[in-house]
């Protein structure tokens, strides 16, 4: 019953993900041309994107690997990107006061938990041995 359910959910999951990688490519190509600096990483980066969308929605293995491994990568960097020292004094140099931790998690945890969800229902299974 479980595998019917991860199933199921696996396809809006796909392409959710799928529209989200497409609209941040579209972002990047827009942002792109309308200004005057380098659009070397609009170059590498939008193509990339859009090709990873295409695979999602096509539910290819390299995609749905990569997408698990790319939201695995952003939960394991976010905290320790959110509770440095850097990261206070940039609210302090700012002259902000930087949020409590418990601030912090309240928002941190359920973000961390979704995240890990939708590793969890992309990353294909393979063939299990008996």
């Amino acid at each position: 019953m479980m595998k019917n359910f991860m199933r199921r959910l696996r396809r809006p999951v796909t392409i959710g993900c799928a529209l989200m990688f497409s609209v941040v490519a579209v972002r990047m190509i827009w942002v792109a041309v309308g200004q005057d600096g380098n659009i070397l990483t609009t170059v590498i980066f939008a193509p990339l994107m859009l090709g990873l969308a295409f695979g999602l929605l096509r539910q290819f293995r390299w995609a749905l690997r990569t997408t698990a491994a790319l939201f695995l990568l952003i939960v394991i960097l976010l905290p320790g990107g959110l509770f440095n020292p850097f990261t206070a004094g940039d609210y302090i140099a700012s002259g902000k006061n930087p949020p409590t931790v418990t601030t912090t998690l309240f928002w941190l945890i359920p973000l961390e938990a979704f995240l890990l969800t939708i590793v969890y229902i992309l990353d294909p299974r393979g063939k299990t041995k008996k």
